[in-house]
């Protein structure tokens, strides 16, 4: 008699890895897509697949570029005096598709709080900690500050 959960035969051991590996590889994708980086059809396709066993063997690289170009990301959005009175809040968390700038999350802070119309002309952005320009993109848990002009003396 064997002995329970003692072995696994090779041809079992084989299949579990296949399994494994295409699963790790498909994990790894996932966590590069978050973080903004692209994708090639060939990082997914298992070694041990035939041409034509996986949908990603016809698909272009532009069309996985289009695909990644539907996922979210989250954008922490930071609102400093003036802007802080018109929204009411110092802080929210803006969803966006993956490759947006910094104008796009500003327009649609904007059409969430039209109040910030009024001092959209003068406003600076910063993108974690540092000025940066409207065309800059932004990637999954970046901070978006909108900072309004401030005088004192």
């Amino acid at each position: 008699m064997i002995p329970r959960n003692r072995f696994i035969c090779s041809s079992q051991s084989s299949k579990l890895f296949k399994k494994f590996s295409f699963f790790k590889r498909v994990s790894t994708s996932l966590h590069r897509i978050s973080h903004g980086i692209s994708v090639s059809p060939l990082h997914l396709r298992s070694s041990h697949a035939k041409m034509g066993d996986t949908k990603l063997d016809t698909m272009k690289i532009s069309e996985v570029h289009a695909e990644n170009e539907k996922f979210l990301i989250e954008v922490k959005v930071l609102f400093f005096a003036r802007a802080r009175d018109l929204t009411g809040t110092s802080e929210m968390s803006l969803e966006v598709t993956s490759g947006s700038s910094a104008q796009d999350c500003l327009t649609k802070v904007i059409a969430k709080f039209p109040g910030l119309e009024e001092i959209s002309g003068c406003m600076v952005l910063a993108l974690n900690e540092e000025y940066a320009s409207e065309s800059t993109v932004v990637k999954h848990r970046d901070e978006l500050a909108i900072i309004p002009p401030i005088s004192g003396g």
